[in-house]
């Protein structure tokens, strides 16, 4: 027999109620904590590959055409370079983490964001990184290796883009 007891509003450790103050802030706390220690392996796990360089697709969003590429962070956690040296020359873009304004899946692009119709493969891995450089909005287009490389980029960038952003406002 299991210990717990599941109502329509969660589940509660048997002999407790969602009636018990005691009981739903202490999963809710757990919860909290497991999340936390969750996001913490995922974003050491992330740094430690890009600092090392994960290959990756740059997309010209103007052609449609993928050009191979890396990207790596620094080991203080501060820049992310993206750089190439395929067919269209040898080119490096070093953006301040805490200057990304966003970083937007393909199908949270504004409408006419896209000026060509991208391949379905290329599309579903897609991230536009909108970023201040010079007082100027820009962008950059990656794809990543699969879906789940794309949610735990976004995942992982966002944390360290408020980190960086909490940090340098608190300097």
């Amino acid at each position: 027999e299991a210990n717990l007891l599941v109502e329509s509003a969660g589940v509660f450790p048997a002999g407790r109620s969602e009636n018990d103050p005691g009981s739903l802030s202490k999963i809710s706390e757990d919860a909290r904590r497991e999340e936390k220690a969750r996001l913490k392996l995922l974003v050491r796990n992330f740094t430690s590959t890009a600092i090392r360089g994960v290959s990756c697709g740059c997309v010209d969003l103007v052609t449609g055409k993928v050009y191979d590429a890396t990207y790596f962070i620094d080991r203080w956690l501060h820049f992310l370079t993206v750089e190439s040296g395929g067919t269209q020359g040898r080119w490096s873009l070093k953006v301040a983490i805490g200057s990304i304004k966003g970083i937007l899946r393909a199908e949270e692009l504004p409408y006419g964001t896209l000026q060509i119709s991208l391949q379905p493969f290329v599309r579903k891995r897609l991230l536009v990184l909108k970023f201040e450089s010079n007082s100027n909005e820009q962008e950059i287009a990656i794809t990543e290796a699969d879906v789940l490389h794309c949610e735990t980029f976004v995942t992982c960038m966002n944390i360290l883009r408020l980190y960086a952003q909490n940090h340098l406002s608190n300097v």
